[in-house]
């Protein structure tokens, strides 16, 4: 409970990001504002004290002229306790031209000599009046006293800048209190703001959650008017739909398992038909084919010419029968979808095979068969053996003296896009297209074959999300074309 609370805490919502963008900018803005306000107020008592200080220096040096030129000490002491009355006031002194103190408002330095380095420099300046140090609680300022161009003396005035201080202490604490509420003011705001603009949005999070769990039946209730709110309603309209479509959607799904039903049950009669095309329907054609051959051996030539050829008719027609029937055999079984499991496959281990199956053909044809190196694909290796086999035969078989045939492959976004090239005869244009059909030749019978080899490359292709065509021209060779998914890397 512990951690699910903890997590709901630390979980981002709307809410919290807004309760936490006002309170910021809130407090931001305070403190922007207090620092401004302390900084102001700071420089502005500072200068003022510089102002006042150098003010009162210069008032003390015209007013000691007389006494200093007299050389009156009584009189220059009066002049300086003047000063210490001031509570703006850290000391004031005077001195002659070589520093020594004519009278100070602590008396116990009247006598010495300013042996400060700030003090003895200044002592050295041209005859100006001056801030001669500025510190944290303390100005100073010094003022010739002169007649006629002449320096009699220097006048010294401190001004004690502690008071100055508190005030601004005084100032920054009631901008931080006033910040504090003001931030707490910002966040209340920031609350209530919340609620009202989150609210909207916390329902039909619900409603959402509803819809995830297939509850279409309750609404979402609309408590706003705004943008939240059309799309609030939006949402109810979209969910009213979802209602109205689920009955059609479960009709659907029924329709569809029925589908499903029914093509298992093609299957299973396609297959049960494959059993009886290789078993049952190849019997009484082995009887035929037996008995026509017998007929051949025993009469040939015994009979006359029309019934050694009409026993030859017999023969040929029933291997060409039996020929159709393995022919259709194996379509049916390339284009049973599914029935091979789909992995990654080695096109260069299944051309291998291909080629050791057709070994005996590639020989007495002197066949030479070039290729790179092939890739891995998604398929089944006997699919691809199949394939590349079939494409192969067909080569060589139209193909002129010693045949020439060149396997190679190369990317084509999420498949690889395989070619074979042969140097035969050609394909028309015309029969480009025609040639993938079952039991469709392009050179009709003048060649040996059933039509069904180029048809099961189609269905194998066809089987894996691939496709196959061919170029070519009449006497000027043909290429295949086939694509095959890539196998993850």
């Amino acid at each position: 409970m512990k951690l699910k609370l903890s997590g709901s805490l630390l979980r981002p919502t709307i809410r919290k990001e807004l309760i936490f963008g006002v309170t910021s900018v809130h407090a931001v803005l305070m403190l922007i504002f207090i620092v401004g306000l302390v900084t102001r107020q700071h420089s502005f008592l500072l200068e003022r004290a510089r102002e006042r200080t150098l003010h009162q220096a210069e008032l003390l040096a015209a007013s000691a002229a007389p006494q200093i030129i007299s050389k009156d000490l009584a009189g220059l002491s009066e002049v300086v306790d003047s000063l210490s009355r001031d509570p703006t006031v850290r000391f004031a002194m005077l001195t002659d031209v070589r520093g020594l103190i004519l009278g100070h408002t602590d008396p116990k330095h009247s006598g010495e000599y300013l042996r400060d380095e700030i003090s003895r420099r200044q002592l050295s300046q041209p005859a100006r009046s001056s801030i001669v140090y500025q510190g944290r609680d303390m100005v100073e300022s010094v003022a010739p006293v002169s007649i006629e161009n002449t320096v009699l003396g220097w006048a010294w005035v401190a001004a004690d800048l502690r008071e100055n201080n508190q005030q601004v202490a005084a100032v920054t604490r009631a901008g931080i209190l006033n910040a504090c509420l003001a931030v707490a003011a910002g966040m209340l705001f920031a609350l209530l703001l919340a609620a009202s603009l989150t609210r909207q949005l916390r329902l039909l999070l619900e409603g959402a959650d509803r819809m995830a769990h297939d509850n279409f039946d309750q609404p979402v209730p609309l408590v706003s008017s705004n943008e939240v709110g059309v799309l609030t309603r939006a949402f109810n309209r979209a969910m009213r739909k979802l209602r109205s479509d689920r009955a059609a959607i479960e009709k659907a799904h029924a329709e569809l398992q029925a589908a499903n039903q029914a093509i298992q049950h093609a299957n299973d009669n396609l297959r049960e038909f494959a059993h009886v095309a290789s078993h049952d329907l190849q019997e009484p054609l082995r009887s035929v084919a037996g008995f026509s051959e017998l007929l051949r051996r025993r009469y040939k030539g015994k009979l006359d010419d029309q019934a050694d050829e009409f026993i030859e008719f017999i023969n040929a027609g029933t291997i060409r029968m039996q020929n159709l029937i393995r022919a259709l055999l194996e379509y049916s079984r390339a284009t049973a979808s599914g029935a091979d499991p789909i992995q990654p496959v080695d096109s260069g281990a299944a051309l291998r095979i291909a080629l050791d199956n057709l070994n005996t053909a590639i020989h007495s044809t002197g066949a030479s068969i070039q290729t790179l190196d092939l890739p891995t694909v998604k398929a089944h290796e006997i699919a691809v053996v199949q394939l590349f086999q079939n494409l192969i035969s067909n080569a060589i078989k139209y193909s002129k003296d010693h045949p020439l045939i060149q396997i190679s492959a190369e990317r084509d976004q999420a498949y690889w896009k395989f070619s074979v090239a042969d140097n035969g005869i050609g394909i028309d244009p015309h029969d480009q297209e025609l040639i993938f059909h079952i039991f469709k030749r392009a050179h009709g019978d003048q060649y040996p074959g059933s039509g069904i080899g180029l048809a099961i490359c189609s269905r194998i292709v066809e089987r894996y999300g691939g496709r196959i065509w061919v170029e070519a021209a009449p006497g000027q060779g043909s290429t295949f074309y086939f694509s095959l998914p890539a196998a993850p890397e």
